[in-house]
């Protein structure tokens, strides 16, 4: 073999590697340009079949991962949307219940599909059953959408104030 052929043979296997090595490297960036930026993180409830619980009275941000057409729930009454910009929606609970929450985009392809549960502000009644009733032994849950007090208290008023308690939340 020849010095001419060997070279034009060493040069041949280099000019195939390099057009490995930009395919690869062009592979590798594109599929970095695919992923989120550092610091957005994934984006809140989006995809399909999930659940999303807030409470009545309280909000949430949902990001999406692109510009929505539209944002709707099932029942008003149960949640409320509003979008703040075409990837940025707030939800908020109005009443205990469930509902689902849709965003489509401009092609009509759903961007976000998850039922919303929204329960009773379950925090703030047991901060307020243990200020009525100290040392109560009182627990409150959420069934159906209505309040579940279970327990023992000290005294009947006691038990019709939590009552009364109860029905404001």
């Amino acid at each position: 073999m020849s010095a001419d052929s060997l070279r034009h043979r060493c040069l041949s296997l280099a000019s195939r590697a390099r057009r490995h090595v930009l395919g690869a490297c062009l592979t590798l960036l594109l599929a970095l340009l695919a992923m989120p930026a550092h610091g957005q993180g994934a984006p809140q409830a989006i995809g399909t079949d999930g659940t999303l619980t807030i409470e009545v009275r309280k909000g949430q941000v949902i990001r999406l991962p692109q510009p929505a057409a539209t944002v709707f729930v099932a029942d008003p009454e149960i949640a409320d949307v509003q979008a703040q910009s075409p990837s940025i929606v707030y939800l908020f609970g109005r009443r205990a219940g469930s509902t689902s929450l849709y965003a489509v985009d401009e092609n009509d392809q759903i961007l976000l599909r998850t039922m919303v549960k929204v329960e009773h502000n379950l925090s703030g009644l047991r901060q307020a059953i243990d200020q009525l009733a100290p040392g109560n032994r009182v627990r409150a849950s959420s069934m159906d959408g209505s309040i579940v007090l279970d327990g023992t208290v000290d005294t009947p008023v006691q038990a019709l104030e939590l009552r009364d308690l109860g029905e404001r939340f």
